[in-house]
């Protein structure tokens, strides 16, 4: 338990990093790679009969920490992939959450537009009424 939450902090504090446009932190970034290591022996070449190819896939044998080595992957893969640039992190004061901007023209502000882009523009009009 104590694993999941470590890991979760060096990835929001990786993230974020990429998403402030500031240099990934050394210390987490060896953190990742350590763990990531320990992830990828159990990384395998699975058959995909559908297209006759291969497809990345885990270990059959389930053990405690597959769901940590998925997540690892995964932010591997991130960290790695041509958008990363559009990582953000949600403009609202009272949020802590990051999101991939997928928008046309990169303008997306909020991670969830029904919760935080909701309450800000409500605060916003609110404040503008109140004055005029």
């Amino acid at each position: 338990f104590q694993t999941a939450i470590a890991l979760r902090e060096t990835l929001y504090r990786l993230f974020s990093a990429v998403a402030g446009r500031r240099p990934l932190p050394p210390d987490d970034l060896a953190r990742f790679n350590q763990q990531l290591a320990l992830a990828l022996p159990q990384l395998q070449l699975l058959p995909q009969a559908e297209t006759l190819g291969c497809a990345l896939g885990w270990d059959a044998n389930l053990t405690l920490e597959r769901p940590l080595h998925m997540v690892l992957w995964a932010a591997a893969e991130l960290l790695t992939d041509s958008r990363l640039h559009r990582l953000r992190e949600c403009e609202a004061d009272d949020c802590t959450w990051l999101f991939l901007d997928t928008t046309r023209n990169h303008s997306r502000h909020w991670c969830d537009m029904a919760e935080c882009g909701n309450r800000a523009k409500a605060r916003r009009f609110y404040q503008k009424t109140r004055k005029g």
